[in-house]
């Protein structure tokens, strides 16, 4: 018995982890034709996100939005949404990401808020 009840959470949890990564909208503006055309020039785990306006040079290549999807079932917090931010304009060429902004919302018909994160995918200039 307590072999199909770990059977059962174990699969259980790897459909939630698949439907978590489904979970999250990005909407991606673009201002720059480089924007997805470009790689990467460094690695990820060097790439930054501002709050503000860094030091160096740069042009915009796209503003961004993540939000979760309408059918969410379990909510994600700021840090996870930034990160998946993050993750897609590192992928389609960006430096860094600066205003990261995070606001909440009124998720229609249901008791709980929601985290919207935008941002501005950046090259710096060399």
């Amino acid at each position: 018995m307590r072999k199909y009840f770990f059977s059962i959470l174990m699969v259980s949890s790897l459909i939630i982890g698949c439907m978590a990564s489904l979970d999250l909208r990005i909407d991606e503006l673009r201002s720059h034709p480089d924007w997805g055309k470009v790689k990467p020039t460094i690695p990820f785990e060097q790439f930054q996100y501002f709050t503000g306006e860094p030091q160096q040079e740069y042009y915009e290549l796209a503003k961004l939005v993540v939000q979760e999807t309408p059918d969410v079932i379990l909510a994600r917090d700021a840090d996870e949404m930034i990160s998946h931010m993050c993750k897609i304009a590192w992928k389609k060429g960006a430096d860094a990401v600066i205003n990261v902004e995070i606001e909440t919302k009124n998720v229609a018909g249901r008791a709980r808020t929601s985290a919207v994160v935008k941002g501005t995918a950046i090259k710096f200039k060399k």
